[in-house]
This record gives C-alpha cells, structure tokens and sequence, in this order.
C-alpha cells in the first residue's frame, strides 16, 4: 500500500508516531521515495520506533546519530530513494532514544536557521534587482518576474521563519526539562 504523508521539519515526531502506529497495525514500512511517498505491507504487529535522520548536503549531517542508531540501538535503515533524511526502525524504547532526538532537535533548528537566512538573502537581492530595474527603467517582463521572485522568496522565508520558532520553543523546552 503506498500512501503519502507530508510533514514538515519542525514536525517530525509527529511522523515517527504515524509510522509507530502504522507498525502497531501491522503495517510495516518498507521504503520511502521522493520524501513523502511512503510504502507500507502487512506484516505481523509489533512495537518498533522510527527514528528520521535529516541529511545536509553539505556536511555528514547526523552521521554521529546514525552511527549510534546503527551499533548502540541496533536500528535497520529503512530503503530509501531521493529522500533528504534516512529513516531508522528499532526495538529501543522512545525513552532510550531521547537523547538523540535532542542532539536532532538542536540539529533542525540550525538547519531551519540556515534555510530561513537563505530566502531572506535571496529576497533581499532580488529586491535590489526589483529597485534598479524601477530606478534605470526595464521592461515591465523582466519586472514582474523579479517581483514574482521575491514574493515567493518572502513566503519561503516566513514560512521557515515559522518553522524555525516552533524549533526554537521546542528546543528550550527541552533544556527546561533537563534542568529538573
């Protein structure tokens, strides 16, 4: 059965639930492709967790957490294709797994940081081009699209604005309860 599931960055907890429950019901996951295109068979239930591994195109990402899931917490990598995480299955308890759920919680709202300067760098730059277009006189094609480009810069960016605030408040909240 293949199903789609979308989830964002900020969210990803509520992902590893899904699939927890999934394999309660006797649904197990067996690949991912494209990010959100998830393929479930039927299978015996059984209590396993999922764990999401983000992976950064420009560095080994969470390979530490990685290896830890691999040798510490016996986890088997779930096949994946085109996918920009790496999803782990385990017998470990989620009590087991919280300290490499923090390590990923600091780790996303890095990641939520750098895509949210990203698109505001990116916005502001096209806005400049906006600007000299306006000062200099261009044709109002060329305008329009640096307009279109910069609105849609300006969303990409509210929208990881928000996402890096969830992160944010969850991140702290974390520390909070390790501070008890």
């Amino acid at each position: 059965m293949k199903k789609h599931i979308f989830f964002t960055l900020w969210n990803i907890e509520k992902l590893e639930r899904v699939l927890h429950e999934y394999e309660q019901n006797g649904q197990r996951l067996e690949s991912v492709s494209f990010n959100y295109q998830f393929r479930f068979e039927k299978s015996a239930e059984k209590e396993m967790q999922y764990f999401l591994s983000y992976k950064s195109f420009r560095g080994a990402g969470m390979g530490n957490c990685d290896n830890a899931l691999l040798s510490k917490h016996k986890a088997n990598p779930v096949k994946s294709k085109m996918c920009y995480y790496c999803l782990y299955r385990t017998k470990e308890t989620e009590e087991n797994l919280k300290l490499l759920c923090d390590v990923r919680a600091d780790y996303i709202k890095r990641i939520l940081f750098e895509k949210l300067l990203t698109s505001a760098i990116l916005a502001v730059l096209f806005a400049v081009f906006v600007f000299a277009s306006l000062y200099f006189g261009s044709n109002s094609g060329g305008l329009w699209f640096l307009i279109l480009t910069v609105g849609i810069c300006l969303l990409v960016f509210v929208y990881y604005l928000f996402g890096y605030l969830k992160q944010r408040a969850k991140c702290k909240k974390i520390e909070k309860n390790e501070r008890r």
